[in-house]
């Protein structure tokens, strides 16, 4: 291990050496997607964000938070489309239900990761499958990774 900027970095295996720590971000505030997901986006402290993290185009987290139940139906966001990139969902606590237009579908829960590749436009929707627990996840997307 070497230092930099009094933070520990590992050598890597794969390249042999160290590789520095770019930055450390504060947790951003929390907005809403939908009506299930107050979720932190990581993309909106740095205006070259998405330059440093080619090729991820979204990365969102659901730090823990105790919704209060919903009586008839569950949080979430409905419809809405995906064409061209990559989205993967790691479930840390609670559960989300993922449905999209070709009729796929499930519940994804704690230690799950699902990995949606969106080549043409479909449509998904996602909710909370607890109806109001605690949830905490976080969801990135990415471009497409071509064969170089």
């Amino acid at each position: 291990m070497s230092e930099h900027k009094n933070v520990a970095v590992a050598k890597s295996p794969a390249t042999h050496r160290a590789r520095r720590i770019d930055a450390i971000y504060p947790p951003p505030s929390p907005h809403w997607v939908g009506d299930g997901f107050r979720v932190m986006g990581y993309y909106a402290q740095d205006p070259d964000l998405a330059r440093k993290l080619n090729p991820f185009l979204l990365i969102d987290y659901h730090a823990p938070y105790s919704y209060a139940p919903m009586q008839n139906k569950p949080r979430g966001v409905g419809p809405h489309p995906h064409r061209g990139f990559e989205t993967v969902t790691i479930v840390f606590e609670g559960s989300v239900a993922h449905h999209d237009s070709t009729g796929a579908g499930g519940v994804i829960g704690p230690g799950d990761v699902q990995w949606m590749t969106a080549a043409s436009e479909y449509w998904a929707d996602a909710h909370d499958a607890d109806m109001g627990q605690l949830a905490r996840e976080e969801q990135n997307r990415s471009a497409p990774i071509s064969a170089a």
